[in-house]
């Protein structure tokens, strides 16, 4: 009788045990963890990001938004296999979730699978057909499988869409050029070339360098003898204090166009900056040769004359450039009881 109550007693206590044990682990309804793991994502805390959709996930297992923003967060850490899951499982249970579609088909491409890219993001624009970024993935895609007329085609949406898509024209140019459609291809890369230079320009002035090299390396790409583009990826690259490669873009440039006073101008002032003076005067002086109204020229060859010892030479630069109203030269000359 006694076996038999400490028999129950102890299932009693497991059962206790058990309760409690799942009262611990439970989800808390009243936590938005949904909210939650959008902050970390946005905050780029990545793997708490993944426990607070997986908690989601566990308050309601139906949370598609949980599971495509969980698969997101894989993607951002190179789990691909995982991503696709999360994807795959957003999309069964909401079969209109354009979003996970276009997500899913990402997935699949970076795994190579194209076909069911294509698929997944034909899916997607059958939902939403306002997804227009689609159409240029999907000509990608195609590309990859050799389906050049349908890739052609998209392209041409793409451009319709957003005239100044610079990716889409160069996508569109190499197909054409695959179709044997040469003059369409020439025509199509030269708008590429403009359009990756009009955005290097813009990128560079809000001040993302990185950004502007990317899209001057891309007219380079197509067009290497490009002087302009190496003139204008040199400055980026003297911007992020890569001073070696901003004198090689500069070097390129002038070898293009060996007329191209802005590029001895700033490669003499980086090598400047790297004292080498001499350098930096002859730099200066091939400026001044091809414009000899180069005010800022003048200017700069003087400074280094001056840092030279060459104070003869200094003030003849100076004055040179005061004459033209250049304030920093008459402000160098001032503080050396000078006039112009």
């Amino acid at each position: 009788m006694n076996h038999m109550k400490i028999v129950s007693s102890l299932f009693l206590f497991l059962a206790i045990m058990l309760v409690a044990q799942h009262r611990i682990i439970a989800v808390p309804a009243t936590v938005n963890y949904y909210k939650l793991g959008n902050e970390k994502t946005a905050a780029r805390d990545y793997s708490g990001a993944i426990e607070d959709y997986t908690k989601a996930i566990g308050q309601d297992p139906n949370n598609a938004k949980a599971y495509n923003n969980r698969g997101s967060v894989k993607m951002e850490l190179g789990e691909l296999d995982g991503a696709l899951e999360d994807y795959e499982k957003a999309v069964h249970i909401k079969p209109d979730y354009a979003e996970a579609y276009y997500n899913n088909a990402v997935a699949r491409n970076e795994l190579g699978d194209y076909i069911g890219a294509v698929a997944d993001y034909t899916k997607a624009l059958e939902l939403n057909p306002r997804f227009i970024n689609i159409y240029f993935s999907r000509a990608a895609a195609k590309d990859r499988i050799g389906d050049n007329e349908g890739a052609l085609a998209d392209y041409t949406k793409a451009i319709e869409l957003n005239p100044d898509h610079a990716d889409a024209y160069n996508n569109r140019g190499v197909t054409r050029y695959k179709l044997g459609d040469k003059d369409g291809s020439i025509a199509d890369l030269l708008q590429a070339v403009q359009g990756y230079f009009r955005n290097g320009l813009a990128k560079a002035d809000k001040g993302d360098k990185k950004g502007a090299i990317e899209d001057y390396t891309k007219v380079i790409g197509i067009t290497a003898k490009n002087a302009d583009a190496y003139n204008n990826r040199g400055n980026a690259r003297n911007d992020l204090g890569d001073k070696e490669g901003a004198v090689s873009d500069y070097t390129k440039a002038i070898e293009f166009n060996p007329g191209h006073t802005i590029a001895y101008f700033n490669r003499g002032v980086v090598k400047a900056s790297q004292n080498d003076k001499q350098g930096a005067i002859a730099d200066f002086t091939k400026a001044i040769e091809y414009d000899p109204q180069y005010v800022k020229a003048f200017y700069k060859r003087g400074m280094v004359k001056s840092e030279l010892g060459d104070e003869k030479g200094a003030l003849e630069d100076m004055k040179q450039a005061a004459k033209s109203g250049f304030e920093s030269a008459r402000q160098f000359l001032k503080t050396q009881g000078k006039h112009w």
